[in-house]
């Protein structure tokens, strides 16, 4: 700095990271969004909040406004993906894009549940929120709740 380049030399940069991840985390910040859309895609918007969480609290480098917002993101995520579990057999526990009929759910299970869950999509959801409960202490029981249908399922 303060130097002027001499005209038409060529220039290089070089940076010294101490961690292998360090330059494709330099913006790590933007992997923490709001969870949006439906089962899948709530997922999507998820997980990137926890598995930053988790990332920066091994390295020692989390801060206070990072772990609020992530968390404050994945107990949203949690939330909104109760909207997506079914409820009747024989998906009972498991979770789909778009959820069960809503109108048999609020009538109780008369009929066995007319729309499937996903397999990959409940062990997804399964693991996440695995993953996440130790930074979620709002929603840990539930989380804890919703994992033995959805083990049950798989």
């Amino acid at each position: 700095e303060g130097m002027t380049p001499v005209p038409d030399s060529r220039r290089a940069m070089v940076s010294v990271t101490g961690d292998i991840m360090g330059n494709s985390l330099a913006g790590i910040e933007n992997l923490l969004q709001a969870p949006y859309g439906c089962g899948e895609q709530n997922m999507i918007s998820t997980v990137p909040n926890i598995y930053a969480l988790k990332y920066l609290t091994a390295v020692g480098d989390l801060d206070g406004e990072f772990k609020e917002k992530a968390v404050k993101n994945m107990e949203r995520g949690f939330d909104r993906e109760m909207n997506y579990v079914h409820a009747c057999m024989p998906s009972e526990g498991g979770f789909s894009a778009f959820g069960s009929d809503k109108k048999d759910n609020e009538q109780g299970c008369r009929n066995q549940d007319p729309t499937m869950a996903s397999t990959w999509l409940t062990a997804f959801v399964v693991r996440s929120f695995t993953a996440a409960k130790q930074y979620t202490p709002n929603v840990a029981s539930s989380i804890d709740s919703m994992l033995s249908p959805a083990t049950a399922f798989l």
